[in-house]
């Protein structure tokens, strides 16, 4: 989707993209491909669920959305 992500983990940047999508009450917002180990992570910016570290970081990004009512 954007590749703002920073080592596998959300930014704030992204949580802003996600709100403005919730606010604009978009249908359906579908996340960025997420890579599941390092040797799957096809960009930099990339977010990734490669170790139990990224769940607080990816939970960010459903409850920024959840919070403006997004879907």
């Amino acid at each position: 989707m954007d590749n703002m992500g920073s080592d596998g983990m959300v930014t704030d940047a992204q949580l802003e993209i996600y709100r403005d999508l919730s606010l604009r009450e978009v249908g359906l917002i579908i996340s960025s491909g997420i890579f599941p180990n390092k040797n799957g992570q096809a960009g930099l910016g990339q977010l990734g669920a490669h170790s139990d570290a990224t769940i607080p970081s990816l939970k960010r990004i459903a409850d920024t959305v959840h919070k403006y009512d997004g879907k």
